[in-house]
């Protein structure tokens, strides 16, 4: 569930999707496979660059399509505005089960909701058909600092306003609105520097182009243990390989953004076909090499039902509403 969020910025900033991470709901009965379906590959569009979370995840899926999906799935590119190229392709796609979208809030509930900023679609028609996962955030900053923890970071932040930089996987994104949100309830000035993925966001922290940005637990926990860059906190609690490293409630910070991924088809797709594919990423979730594979990618399971899912997407969209609305009102004030 998530938390409700009040109309004033302390408020805002206390997003919290609660979800039971490593757990797969029950499954109701059999599912039929639909008469015909499918026929060819289904092409699983990923709307980030190659290399990032969502792009290795649906590289996870694509390894056991035909197991569970009876057909090959390809991967298919197409990054882009935080994400809404991608999904206004799908969005425009025909609704015949064959191309779907791995999609993340950015698309979702998030940028669509960017006062100034227009999509083509309607996120809220879009076809929810199942919660994949649901990562935990990671306080990325290059090794050579002036601060080793995070308490050092944030006193370092606030005596010197505005010389902070974060990156970001993409203007208005989950990661930027996520970053922002931060420094804003804890009084620091930053500069926002938006890249056009996850991948080049990390990469550009290894390389001191920037102060700090919040990666996937895939990315920054790799560049953690091979020494090339620090992390200073975990937002959505302590992660069981990096110990040492403190959560977000441990150091008094409430705020819970996480990231999801999961699958979304074209406005106006089969039901059959929907119920149908929601029960076969049912079963995949629940696969060991699956479940494996995830772990050692520091990701968490959750998976969610497409009505679970949709009712979820409904009451996310209404509260990233009032976190976006506080941090733009901030910004005009700059």
């Amino acid at each position: 569930m998530m938390r409700k969020i009040t109309c004033t910025l302390a408020g805002a900033l206390s997003l919290l999707l609660g979800v039971v991470t490593g757990s797969v709901g029950a499954q109701a009965a059999e599912v039929a496979q639909p008469e015909g379906y499918p026929s060819k590959p289904i092409n699983i569009v990923i709307p980030f660059r190659a290399g990032g979370g969502s792009d290795i995840l649906a590289r996870v899926i694509v390894s056991m399509d035909n197991e569970y999906f009876k057909t090959n799935m390809i991967p298919v590119i197409k990054p882009g505005a935080s994400g809404t190229v991608g999904t206004d392709y799908v969005a425009q796609s025909k609704p015949d089960g064959y191309t779907l979208l791995l999609g993340a809030p950015h698309m979702i509930t998030v940028f669509p909701q960017v006062p100034g900023k227009k999509v083509n679609y309607d996120p809220l028609k879009m076809v929810p058909v199942s919660l994949l996962n649901a990562s935990n955030s990671v306080c990325l900053t290059p090794k050579k600092r002036p601060w080793s923890n995070w308490k050092e970071f944030v006193a370092y932040g606030k005596k010197n306003p505005g010389k902070l930089s974060y990156g970001s996987s993409g203007a208005w994104g989950i990661t930027h609105v996520r970053t922002a949100a931060i420094f804003r309830k804890l009084g620091i000035d930053a500069v926002h520097v938006p890249y056009s993925g996850g991948n080049e966001m990390t990469q550009a922290v290894m390389r001191g182009e920037v102060d700090f940005a919040m990666g996937s637990p895939s990315h920054a926990l790799a560049v953690y243990r091979t020494g090339e860059a620090q992390v200073l906190a975990m937002m959505m609690g302590k992660h069981k390989d990096v110990p040492e490293i403190p959560s977000f409630e441990e150091l008094g910070i409430d705020i819970r953004m996480p990231t999801w991924r999961g699958v979304f088809a074209p406005p106006g797709t089969p039901p059959e076909i929907v119920a149908w594919l929601d029960q076969q990423f049912g079963k995949l979730v629940k696969n060991k090499v699956f479940k494996r594979f995830m772990s050692k990618l520091g990701e968490d399971i959750v998976y969610k039902t497409a009505p679970e899912f949709k009712a979820m997407i409904v009451k996310e969209t209404k509260d990233y509403r009032d976190v976006i609305e506080s941090i733009a009102a901030m910004e005009k004030k700059k």
